[in-house]
This record gives structure tokens, C-alpha cells and sequence, in this order.
């Protein structure tokens, strides 16, 4: 459980930054909250696909 948790602080970290980087742009105010939103609604999507990779094995093609 701690690599989800750890694969899962760096999407959030790399989400901030590439928010963060389109927040302080300078534009328009609708696409400033846009990319908020789309930031805050990938945050949930990325957790539960990395937590739903926990339950399915491997593929035998990416053993060493």
C-alpha cells in the first residue's frame, strides 16, 4: 500500500505544478478555473486507477 501512496504523491505534486503553471498564466479567468477543475477532477480519477492497479497481476512481458 505505501507505493500507491507514494506513486500518488507524485501525480499530485506534478498535478500542482502543471495547475500552478497554468493558474498564474497570464489569461483569462474562465480558463484559469477550468484548469483548476480539470486538476481537482483528475486527482480522484488518477488514485482510483492507481488503486485499482493493486488487484491485477503483472504481465508476464514486463518481468526481468
Amino acid at each position: 500500500m505505501t507505493e500507491l501512496t507514494q506513486l500518488f504523491a507524485v501525480v499530485a505534486v506534478l498535478t500542482g505544478v502543471v495547475t500552478s503553471f497554468s493558474v498564474w498564466a497570464p489569461r483569462r479567468l474562465w480558463l484559469k478555473l477550468a484548469a483548476f477543475g480539470v486538476a481537482m477532477l483528475f486527482l480522484p480519477t488518477a488514485y482510483a486507477g492507481l488503486s485499482r492497479l493493486l488487484s491485477m497481476p503483472k504481465p508476464v512481458q514486463l518481468e526481468w
